[in-house]
């Protein structure tokens, strides 16, 4: 499982809303 911002996200809230959307586009997929 790879994020696209682990260390961001502590600091971005942005970059978590783009982890949650990479993330529910991965279990659409599966």
């Amino acid at each position: 499982m790879e994020q696209p911002c682990q260390e961001i996200t502590r600091s971005n809230k942005s970059c978590l809303k783009l982890a949650v959307s990479y993330y529910r586009e991965k279990e659409s997929k599966i």
